[in-house]
């Protein structure tokens, strides 16, 4: 046995057998060896371990120290699910959402959203407020919603956190609130967020929660195309078409319409 396993006292442990595991998947003091970390996983999941269930279903899935197997993979998956594993509540709302092994749910895809909210899961929080906001496998209930993309955000999900800023831009399901909007959209645009910066730089180009800025906007579309965002890539082509708020300069508006064309916006040309 490996030296650095012999200090374990208790391998009949279930929990012990989950982390000899992750030592082996990751080689983590000992050489990495995915099969050696199925058999820990294995081991331990069989005695009922909710989160070597999940690592095992991962590892039937991805075909890692065993080979592929979607059906155990989803049977692991449920095992953890039940045994109260959040990303693996995730994982299976995923699973019922899009049909995957499965049969197409909306509303089991809720049922495992929910209970994976209710420990807090910022993923299945946001994953949960949009079901409520599109009334898929739930009734449509935009407090709802609201309700779990503040708690999303309150954990710094960059999407709940834009998509929160959009639902008062819009003003549509909830009263508007600009400022409050371009709060939020900054948050999640200045950690990277592609949707949040267009956001943003649409707020400035518009005057809307802040004081319009044609010179932040074209910053703010620059930093969203280049993330690959079509529509930032279009407006930039016509800023630098005309010179509005930039230089004009008709070879970087040429360039900038090629990339929004071949994103599908057939008026880029």
């Amino acid at each position: 046995m490996n030296p650095e396993i012999q200090t374990v006292t208790d391998l009949d442990d279930p929990e012990t057998q989950f982390v000899l595991g992750v030592m082996y998947y990751y080689g983590d003091g000992v050489p990495r060896d995915l099969n050696k970390a199925v058999e820990w996983f294995d081991k331990s999941a069989a005695r009922g371990n909710a989160d070597a269930q999940f690592a095992l279903s991962v590892c039937y899935e991805n075909g890692e120290g065993v080979a592929k197997d979607n059906a155990l993979a989803m049977q692991w998956l449920q095992s953890a699910a039940e045994g109260g594993k959040a990303p693996a509540q995730v994982n299976l709302a995923v699973k019922h959402y899009f049909g995957e092994g499965v049969p197409l749910s909306f509303s089991d895809a809720a049922k495992w959203l929910r209970r994976a909210a209710d420990q807090g899961n910022a993923k299945a929080e946001f994953s949960l407020g949009r079901m409520y906001f599109d009334g898929k496998g739930v009734d449509r209930d935009v407090s709802e919603a609201t309700k779990w993309y503040q708690k999303a955000a309150d954990q710094g999900h960059l999407e709940a956190i834009n998509d929160l800023g959009a639902m008062y831009y819009a003003g549509k399901d909830v009263p508007p609130d600009y400022f409050q909007a371009t709060v939020l959209f900054r948050v999640a645009a200045e950690q990277g967020h592609m949707l949040a910066q267009f956001n943003l730089a649409r707020a400035y180009a518009e005057g809307k929660g802040v004081a319009q800025d044609i010179g932040e906007a074209a910053k703010w579309f620059h930093k969203a195309a280049d993330q690959g965002h079509g529509e930032a890539q279009l407006n930039l082509g016509r800023m630098y078409e005309f010179g509005i708020g930039v230089t004009q300069d008709r070879e970087r508006a040429a360039e900038f319409y090629r990339r929004a064309a071949q994103q599908g916006y057939t008026n880029a040309v």
